[in-house]
């Protein structure tokens, strides 16, 4: 909704709003909730976020924290870099 809304303001075609739109709604959702108990549908969205930096040098230690999340093993370095 919020990709459709910002294109009819801008008239342009905003390709990839929408998708980092429902990757900040997955982490919103999981912080709303708790990281004290990440369901397999929170970890997926905190992996997803993750995901959207492959290629950059936070790749691996994004991917590492959300793993740990997920593990329920997570630490204040791996808190930090979420």
């Amino acid at each position: 909704m919020l990709a459709t809304q910002l294109a009819a303001l801008t008239g342009a075609d905003l390709s990839g709003v929408a998708d980092a739109d429902d990757l900040v709604a997955g982490v919103d959702a999981a912080l709303n909730l708790g990281l004290g108990r990440v369901d397999e549908e929170r970890a997926a969205a905190l992996t997803a976020v993750a995901g959207a930096f492959d290629g950059t040098p936070a790749a691996d230690l994004l991917a590492d924290a959300a793993g740990k999340l997920a593990a329920g093993s997570i630490g204040d370095e791996h808190l930090a870099a979420l």
